[in-house]
């Protein structure tokens, strides 16, 4: 047969087909499968008008040869039209059938995607809201705090149900979701700062300081005072026999060669001036702390006072380490003069504290910002150095046994000066990180 005489609809199916199905089969984007489904079924419904009018070609037309009885040339036409009307209609709908599962899947793949990410969001915020119960049984002493977090909280896991909910009936409205989700999400911000803050409560339990009088920059009284109980002490050691060695104050001071202790009251703590015994003996340590901002009269009527108490006598004695020998322990405010320099350090040991007024402190995280001040009747030529403060909160109050340690940085410590005769520090938030317990360095002085 020549190939001038090949009949195109023959021919059209036989080149259509192969492309059809090589378009249907190949993986296509959401937008070139949409084109070829219209493509397609442009096909399909011209194979349906072709294949109609074919029927009325047959019907209306001599199709065969009256001598033969074989299809003259229009009834060959007539056959190619139909066959090839046929097979472009099946392949066509074969097609559009593929394509539009192909679209179903995908959609479908999208949709579980979509829905597995927000599953994913709903349960971290499940997860939070677990979270933050823990945290609250923790915050003892707080309980309005605690109730109000309660009451956040379950309206955090309220509306995070309610997403949920809406999830498995989402039908696309993706942005309606996320709103409902950020708001939950700041809801569930709030209550950590909550539970975060009721966690550390304002409890003071022990304060601890060491301060420093250096011989060769205080002032003139604090030295005379030191030259005198050093004479004193060395006439002692020459003279053994000297009733004073041997007196009922002698459990109040010791010394070695390095140094002498004063843990009470002595004929020692008399030899200086009344200003200077005050001063060293002084057994009430007054502070407040105070707001920053604001005038100031508000600073001065908005602020907390502390008032600690050291003893400065001999506690109890221990149990006998020997039949002669009984071990008195320490006073918690004890003095030690460095025989060769002559510096004087105090070491105070505050276990009570009596508290005044209210700058809205109620938990460790409100003290940066606040102003710190301690008052230890020194004036500016005393020269009164900060080298270690402690500070013990019993945050889980239980009577001292679990506490938490901040400790202050004693170069940050300002004054006493000529405007103010007092130790001042400016609370950071970093001050809240130091854990550390700066008690044993400042204890290790070379005592009797």
């Amino acid at each position: 047969m020549q190939l001038s005489k090949l009949n195109p609809w023959i021919v059209a199916p036989v080149v259509v087909v192969p492309i059809a199905l090589y378009l249907a089969w190949r993986p296509l984007s959401m937008e070139s499968s949409d084109i070829l489904r219209t493509i397609f079924e442009s096909l399909k419904y011209l194979s349906i008008v072709v294949g109609s009018a074919s029927g009325l070609i047959g019907a209306t037309t001599q199709t065969k040869d009256k001598d033969t009885g074989r299809p003259n040339a229009a009834g060959k036409w007539l056959i190619g039209i139909i066959v090839g009307s046929l097979v472009i209609g099946v392949t066509s709908q074969a097609v559009e059938s593929t394509l539009k599962r192909k679209q179903e899947e995908a959609a479908r793949t999208a949709a579980d995607a979509q829905r597995g990410k927000l599953d994913n969001l709903v349960g971290t915020a499940q997860q939070s809201s677990d979270q933050l119960t823990g945290l609250v049984k923790t915050a003892t002493d707080s309980v309005a705090k605690i109730e109000e977090l309660r009451v956040k909280q379950i309206k955090a896991l309220a509306d995070t149900n309610s997403i949920l909910e809406g999830v498995r009936k989402v039908s696309g409205d993706v942005k309606t979701v996320s709103s409902d989700t950020k708001a939950v999400s700041k809801d569930v911000l709030m209550t950590f700062d909550l539970a975060r803050r009721a966690s550390k409560p304002f409890l003071p339990s022990k304060i601890f300081m060491r301060v420093t009088y250096k011989y060769l920059t205080t002032s003139g009284e604090i030295q005379d005072y030191v030259n005198t109980v050093r004479a004193n002490v060395e006439a002692l050691e020459a003279n053994r026999a000297d009733p004073r060695w041997k007196n009922s104050d002698r459990v109040n001071w010791d010394a070695n060669p390095t140094s002498i202790a004063l843990r009470g009251p002595s004929f020692l703590t008399s030899l200086g001036g009344l200003r200077v015994q005050r001063l060293l003996t002084q057994q009430t340590v007054g502070m407040k702390i105070r707001a920053t901002k604001g005038s100031a009269s508000e600073q001065q009527a908005n602020q907390i006072e502390l008032t600690g108490y050291a003893s400065f006598k001999r506690n109890t004695p221990s149990q006998p380490v020997s039949d002669a020998v009984i071990v008195p322990r320490p006073s918690n405010l004890e003095i030690f003069i460095n025989r060769r320099t002559g510096d004087i350090i105090q070491l105070f040991t505050i276990e009570s504290i009596d508290i005044r007024g209210d700058v809205g402190l109620h938990s460790l995280y409100d003290l940066p910002d606040k102003l710190l001040e301690i008052d230890l009747r020194a004036s500016e030529h005393d020269q009164p150095k900060m080298e270690c403060f402690t500070y013990q909160n019993d945050t889980m109050n239980t009577g001292g046994k679990l506490r938490d340690f901040i400790t202050l940085e004693s170069r940050r410590f300002e004054g006493p000066n000529a405007a103010a005769p007092l130790f001042t520090y400016l609370f950071k938030e970093n001050d809240l990180t130091i854990k550390r317990d700066c008690r044993e360095q400042a204890l290790s002085v070379t005592a009797p």
